[in-house]
């Protein structure tokens, strides 16, 4: 990782889950502590040469779908989005610009993810040209688990009762939907990518939202635009097809443009609360 990974204040430990499992978008987890006092913290890594030349669905030609522009979407985002019930952050680094001053910003505009309105064709293969790919990007996170590890853990505990684990999750959902309301209504954005896969959960039980690779301006709210070029090129290779609505599937984006910021977030909400 670099010189540049080793001045963190966090130590980066052994490799939980792979960066090729099912919805890593190309990060692998890793445990972690803080130096000053171990505290224990979640480290996910992506390597930027392994996301540049990866596909986001395997046997796809398209050069421009590749991992490495969403990636850099969700870095730029989930340290803009401080809320009690998203994954919070502790640290990023890109080890191809340890000073912050660096090109994963323009490339994210490039994509349509950026500060503006995505009105640049994300298909251009100019911004991946002019983007560094030969380090990391990392991200310290408070300890956390996959959703899908904790809800295994939970039905495999004797120590529970039914109704304990009812709770627990009921008591998740709800920080989902605190999670949503403030993207929703103080964010003013659409996570658009709502799935098992993009939640977390702490030590304490609390479900955590993160996997912020589609964020995106949505719908007749107030100076709201979108869906973003960024959203409209990658939704389809990212977020599931069962919890995508007919618009979506159908690229109906400008039926999508014309509802409140939540409705799209809704309907992937439906689909997951059974899951769960």
């Amino acid at each position: 990782m670099g010189n540049s990974a080793s001045a963190l204040p966090f130590t980066i430990r052994d490799e939980l889950y792979p960066s090729t499992r099912t919805g890593s978008y190309g990060f692998s987890i890793h445990s972690g502590e803080r130096k000053s006092d171990l505290a224990p913290v979640t480290v996910f890594k992506g390597s930027k040469s392994l996301m540049a030349k990866t596909t986001l669905i395997k046997g796809s030609v398209d050069p421009t779908l590749m991992q490495i522009f969403p990636a850099l979407h969700h870095f730029k985002k989930c340290k803009t989005l401080v809320h009690p019930r998203i994954l919070s952050v502790h640290a990023t680094l890109d080890t191809d610009n340890p000073d912050g001053n660096n090109p994963a910003n323009a490339s994210s505009n490039a994509a349509g993810g950026g500060g503006g309105d995505g009105s640049i064709n994300p298909a251009s293969l100019s911004a991946l040209e002019q983007t560094a790919t030969t380090g990391d990007l990392i991200i310290v996170t408070e300890p956390v688990v996959p959703l899908a590890d904790y809800l295994e853990t939970l039905e495999n505990d004797p120590e529970l009762s039914n109704a304990q684990r009812a709770d627990a999750i009921a008591w998740g959902i709800y920080n989902l939907i605190q999670a949503a309301n403030f993207l929703h209504n103080t964010a003013k954005v659409a996570h658009g990518n709502l799935s098992m896969h993009c939640i977390f959960v702490t030590p304490a039980g609390d479900f955590k939202l993160s996997a912020f690779h589609l964020l995106t301006p949505v719908g007749i709210g107030a100076g709201s635009s979108g869906p973003t070029q960024h959203f409209r090129h990658f939704e389809r290779d990212i977020t599931p097809k069962e919890y995508r609505s007919s618009e979506r599937i159908e690229s109906r984006f400008d039926a999508i443009s014309t509802c409140p910021v939540h409705a799209m977030d809704a309907y992937s909400f439906g689909v997951l609360l059974p899951a769960i």
